[in-house]
C-alpha cells in the first residue's frame, strides 16, 4: 500500500510539471523586472528589421496590460498557445524574436505611433530559441 501511494504521489508531481507545457499552452518563458520602474514588453517576429512593428501585427502593449506589464522587481509569465519549439520553428526568414522592452510610463502618456516613431524602447533583445534555454527561460531587465 505504501508503494502504491508513492507511485501515485510521483506521477501526481509528474503530471504538474508536464501540465505546465502541454496543457495546450508553454509558459515557461518569463521576464524578470529587476528595475524600479514597471515596464512592458512587446514581441516581434520580423528580425532582421528591428523596428517596432506597428498594428498589425504588434498593437500598443498598453491595451492589454495583463498581458504585458510587468511590475517593478517581479516576473510575468509569457505564455503562449502551443509550445515554443513549434513557435520557432515557424519563424521566417529567421529563427530570432525580438523582445522590446518598453518604459511603463511612456507607454502610458504617449501616442503609440509617437513611439515607434521615435524609437522609444529601454532595450531590446534578439533571442534565439537556443539562447532562451540558455537564459534558462528567463528574459532579465535591466
Amino acid at each position: 500500500m505504501k508503494r502504491v501511494v508513492i507511485i501515485i504521489v510521483i506521477l501526481i508531481i509528474a503530471s504538474a510539471n508536464t501540465c505546465k507545457r502541454f496543457n495546450g499552452w508553454d509558459s515557461r518563458l518569463v521576464i524578470s523586472n529587476q528595475s524600479s520602474q514597471p515596464i512592458y514588453y512587446a514581441i516581434g517576429n520580423a528580425y532582421p528589421d528591428t523596428l517596432i512593428p506597428g498594428y498589425p501585427p504588434l498593437p500598443n502593449p498598453t491595451l492589454s496590460p495583463s498581458a504585458h506589464k510587468v511590475l517593478p522587481f517581479s516576473t510575468h509569465g509569457i505564455a503562449l498557445n502551443g509550445s515554443w519549439e513549434s513557435f520557432y520553428s515557424n519563424i521566417k526568414p529567421s529563427d530570432k524574436l525580438i523582445f522590446f522592452v518598453f518604459n511603463a510610463n511612456t507607454l502610458e502618456t504617449k501616442n503609440w505611433d509617437t513611439v515607434r516613431a521615435g524609437y522609444m524602447i529601454l532595450k531590446r533583445y534578439e533571442l534565439t530559441l537556443d539562447s532562451i534555454k540558455k537564459m534558462n527561460w528567463v528574459i532579465t531587465y535591466p
